[in-house]
């Protein structure tokens, strides 16, 4: 069933072309079932006649612009004047500290670009699809670099901060559900929400953890990582995850939203 979700995100990404048309055709990421989707709409929430399975759709065009967007607006951040610490209020200080932290390790540059052959051995070996959205920054932007608090990871480095530490446990991560909710009952015993009673248990035995069914794409610092979800409902959404505290769900939709936030941020020194 996991290497079938595989074959069924690559008939997505073959068939998804914008046409003159004003429908296309997509496939569902769960069972395959082909439908139709119209084009001018921009994002929908999609259920699949056969299954029923919840996902949210792009255009292929939406991604397009977006990633032309970003370029556009790394290449400004490149021109921001940055003065020195000293000559801020405090109230500057602590906002610039994020604003630009990690900007002189990037420089606003990005490792080379993945092809997609290689992102498709990535996605064989580990038997999950990436979400259209990040996949696309990998190839059309760079494999890691510039990007929030130490910046973006290259896919390399995707089990960077995950909790297993076998390597066929870990082999598995990235296509284990993602059982994660966004918001949680009791925040304190949010694991017994998502795993049950022996939550705890399952995760000294190293048979679940937070970042089951994710991969970390950012290093925040401090024992904290952003993961891009893999799977479920919840899949193309970024999660903030700091040891066994309550995940965190930025509100961003995808990868890319939640990536172009932080280019606004940087850009106008407020934050959304």
């Amino acid at each position: 069933m996991e290497t079938s979700s595989f074959n069924e995100e690559q008939t997505l990404r073959d068939e998804q072309k914008v046409s003159p048309l004003e429908k296309v055709i997509t496939a569902c990421p769960n069972c395959a079932q082909k439908l139709r989707a119209p084009v001018k709409r921009g994002t929908l929430n999609l259920t699949c006649p056969t299954c029923k399975h919840l996902w949210l759709w792009f255009p292929t065009g939406i991604v397009r612009e977006q990633i032309e967007r970003i370029k556009a607006k790394i290449e400004l951040a490149k021109t921001i004047p940055r003065q020195l610490s000293g000559s801020y209020t405090e109230e500057e200080r602590v906002l610039n500290h994020y604003r630009f932290f990690g900007v002189d390790r990037h420089q606003f540059q990005f490792n080379r670009p993945l092809s997609s052959d290689k992102i498709d051995v990535w996605e064989a070996k580990y038997k999950v699809s990436l979400p259209l959205e990040y996949r696309s920054f990998l190839e059309q932007i760079g494999n890691g670099g510039a990007g929030p608090y130490y910046g973006i990871l290259p896919l390399e480095k995707w089990d960077h901060g995950i909790s297993f530490s076998e390597k066929d446990t870990l082999l598995k991560c990235p296509s284990q559900p993602c059982l994660l909710l966004e918001q949680y009952k009791n925040e304190e015993s949010w694991g017994v929400e998502v795993v049950g009673e022996d939550w705890e248990e399952k995760y000294d035995q190293e048979t679940w953890a937070p970042e089951c069914g994710t991969i970390t794409v950012c290093e925040f610092g401090c024992g904290g990582f952003f993961n891009l979800v893999l799977n479920g409902l919840l899949r193309g959404k970024i999660c903030y995850i700091e040891g066994l505290n309550s995940p965190v769900f930025d509100p961003s939709p995808n990868f890319l939203a939640w990536y172009e936030g932080w280019l606004n941020f940087v850009l106008t020194g407020q934050s959304s």
